[in-house]
């Protein structure tokens, strides 16, 4: 599991800009250290002196520009396929200057912070570390805030005229609430609101009519800028295929059930506990035996309340919670193995829901859908079932595949598990050599 303990953080000391040209970026010329928690992500080879530093000599304007150009894009964006990188990953705020590989992605109430070691073509150097955090989000947007208003401080405080970075860090400091939710929105589609068509921003604001309001924050932080109608006309396709669904199953009465369970751990361990709760609670404490959703939901051998609508539109599933008959899902996935995993998200919504109707299944990494995600693997496949099944610890691809047929789930469900669980190590099977 990833540690969620670290912070990141910039250390800035002003230099002397010896040959440095243009009047903001001898205003800052700097020794700039970023750590996450105690690694030093600047820490650097200098191929010309052999020594080991653990900051680097640049300017502190183009970080500062490029974090208040992505703003909005950095702190709200998933990452997906159409995510730049661009628009997260610090090296591309050089400019000639040499800055860590730092990659920084939104994941709701935490960042997901990655660096690589890797030689910039316009210095002598070489950065050194590798390494995988989740960031505390408020303590990330306050350290950035800090950084920036110290950068632009510090222009003021030398004389230089007001530059890009100041205009455009005044546009963000001062922007109403009203204004920053459409922001937020805009950069959670990867786009910037401030250099946005007329035509797309009025599809955002008609598409936000269309969803209900549980639905919009999932939605957003999903959805694909290109076709953002398709994909909620297919949303509300789903609800109304769903309103004519009325197969009870034994699932329904158990709305919010566990809605003041809900605690502050991390949003999949709070998945892992509440499926193991729910598995105790409702007599499946065997763990090594496959749980067929068809029969948690009191129904016939293969029949779950999933149904097929369209095309795949880049998001999982809907899910209506209805008090009346129980989570029912629905998908334009076809396999068995999806669908259960689908009911089993869904399930989890259900029993953590408060008053919403209606949810949103997704690929993202926000705290709902991490912890929905946890929940399901935790319930199909747990990892106390899966250690007694296995045969040591190290095992093949092969084996993942024998558990996953005994437990009725897909490899990817078993692999997840074992490695997020620490259960083995999966070695790759090795090919057959060719005969003579």
């Amino acid at each position: 599991m990833p540690d969620i303990a670290k912070n990141l953080s910039f250390s800035i000391e002003w230099e002397d800009p010896c040959a440095a040209r243009g009047a903001e970026l001898r205003a800052t010329w700097c020794r700039l250290l970023i750590q996450v928690g105690q690694t030093p992500v600047t820490r650097v080879l200098d191929e010309r002196a052999q020594t080991v530093r653990e900051a680097v000599y640049c300017s502190a304007y183009p970080l500062a520009e490029w974090f208040a150009f992505n703003w909005w894009p950095l702190l709200n964006e998933s990452e997906r396929p159409s995510s730049a990188a661009q628009r997260h990953n610090l090296r591309f705020a050089r400019e000639g200057f040499a800055l860590p590989d730092l990659e920084l992605f939104s994941e709701d109430s935490f960042v997901r912070a990655t660096w690589k070691s890797y030689r910039p073509a316009s210095a002598p150097i070489r950065f050194l570390d590798e390494g995988f955090a989740l960031l505390d989000r408020k303590s990330v947007v306050a350290e950035i805030q800090g950084f920036v208003s110290k950068v632009v401080a510090r222009l003021q405080s030398q004389g230089v005229p007001p530059t890009t970075l100041t205009d455009e860090w005044k546009a963000i400091s001062e922007t109403s609430n009203p204004e920053k939710e459409f922001c937020e929105t805009a950069g959670a589609l990867g786009l910037d609101p401030y250099d946005l068509e007329d035509s797309k921003a009025g599809e955002i604001f008609s598409v936000a009519k269309i969803l209900r309001p549980e639905m919009k924050r999932e939605f957003f932080l999903a959805a694909d800028s290109t076709i953002l109608s398709q994909q909620a006309r297919w949303i509300s396709k789903c609800l109304r295929q769903l309103e004519t669904c009325e197969t009870k199953t034994k699932l329904a009465g158990k709305k919010g059930l566990y809605w003041a369970q809900l605690r502050s751990l991390s949003p999949w361990q709070n998945g892992y506990d509440l499926a193991r709760t729910f598995r105790n609670e409702y007599g499946f404490g065997n763990p090594t035996r496959p749980l067929g959703m068809d029969k948690m939901c009191g129904l016939k051998k293969g029949d779950i309340p999933v149904i097929r609508v369209g095309e795949e539109q880049q998001l999982d599933a809907v899910t209506r919670m209805s008090a009346r008959f129980g989570p029912q899902v629905a998908t334009s996935k076809n396999r068995a193995s999806s669908q259960s995993y689908l009911l089993a998200r869904a399930l989890c919504e259900y029993l953590c829901s408060d008053a919403e109707e209606s949810a949103l299944l997704t690929r993202v990494s926000s705290d709902r859908q991490k912890r929905n995600r946890a929940f399901a693997a935790e319930l199909l496949a747990p990892a106390e079932g899966l250690r007694k099944l296995l045969s040591g610890s190290r095992i093949t691809r092969d084996e993942i595949a024998e558990l996953a047929a005994h437990l009725g789930v897909s490899e990817w469900l078993v692999e997840h598990q074992v490695q997020n669980h620490q259960l083995a190590t999966v070695e790759e099977t090795q090919p057959l050599p060719a005969g003579k």
